[in-house]
């Protein structure tokens, strides 16, 4: 893998140093295929990519459940060429709008995304992405029942807050190999419900820290297969270490997939993909609980399409592991 273990070290602890500077929020969005498009958890990935590249998914968790999670999300990536080269690109940029809905609740949010590659070695890059963000964080309290009629929430018909928020990301990678670490949300936002009205709170403290590392590497089995296997660990405070294991088949560099993986919080999960044409890849993915939750719920539900530009003549092409 010809990547030595300073190189490792001296990367994390650059990250953490970042991450120390900016610091914080939730647990990153429940996505089981970031495996498909790792931009959607950490843009900071864009840069191993060589064209415009986008996804737009779905999720529904929980189905069968009335109020259960929904999620949508897009994001787009273009990397830059630079001004006065035509061989290469350090820099990529884009956007991203995501939408988390459960019960009355409902948080959206808007993104800039950028990220900055550098050159190690002849085989290693190593980029870094920050990503500002404006939330949209609402809450429908007519459609609730309380049992408690002084509640001074109930003052308030409906909660409407706009907050900013950061997102961070670092990312090393080479052929066969990646190594991550991102935040989700680098400030807190937390709702202050008032005895007549509700305010939103902003700030940072680097106690309420969230953060995930995720990993991966490809096994080339020959020159039409190969098995790509990964981890992803999520960190927060106030929540238990979550982590999932990942192990996927891919036939001809992509055109077929078929994936499964285990999450902590006692989950199977199963993915497939296929390229519908020549730059559209289908990716569905099915999560099975193996607890006492499933007598209640019929699994949750994904559904990804990913688009590709054709790479133009002006960029290196970079091979590294798509899931």
């Amino acid at each position: 893998m010809n990547l030595n273990f300073f190189q490792i070290k001296r990367f994390a602890l650059i990250s953490f140093l970042g991450l120390a500077s900016f610091s914080q929020a939730q647990l990153s969005k429940q996505i089981n295929q970031y495996m498909v498009y790792q931009p959607v958890i950490n843009f900071a990935a864009s840069s191993s990519y060589n064209s415009i590249t986008s996804a737009i998914y779905y999720r529904s968790q929980w189905s069968g459940f009335n109020g259960a999670p929904e999620s949508y999300g897009l994001n787009i990536a273009m990397p830059i060429k630079k001004k006065k080269s035509v061989f290469s690109s350090n820099s990529t940029i884009g956007i991203g709008a995501y939408r988390d809905k459960i019960g009355v609740h409902k948080n959206e949010a808007i993104e800039l995304n950028y990220a900055y590659q550098m050159k190690l070695n002849r085989k290693t890059f190593l980029s870094f992405s920050l990503s500002p963000q404006i939330r949209f964080i609402t809450a429908n309290l007519n459609l609730t029942n309380f049992n408690n009629k002084l509640d001074p929430t109930l003052n308030q018909a409906a909660v409407n807050k706009i907050a900013p928020n950061f997102k961070f990301g670092s990312y090393l990678f080479k052929k066969n190999f990646y190594f991550g670490i991102a935040t989700s949300n680098l400030l807190y936002n937390n709702i202050d419900f008032g005895s007549l009205s509700s305010k939103i709170e902003t700030g940072f403290d680097f106690n309420r820290i969230n953060y995930f590392v995720h990993s991966g590497y490809q096994f080339l089995i020959d020159k039409k297969n190969d098995i790509i296997v990964s981890t992803l660990i999520k960190e927060g405070q106030g929540a238990a270490v979550h982590y999932n294991i990942n192990a996927m088949w891919q036939y001809m560099k992509g055109n077929i997939g078929l994936g499964v993986s285990y999450r902590s919080s006692n989950d199977l999960v199963f993915i497939t993909n296929f390229k519908i044409i020549q730059r559209f890849t289908f990716s569905y993915a099915y999560q099975h609980a193996l607890s006492s939750i499933s007598s209640y719920e019929n699994g949750s539900h994904e559904i990804m399409l990913l688009y590709k530009v054709k790479p133009t003549k002006q960029l290196i092409r970079i091979s590294t592991p798509r899931f």
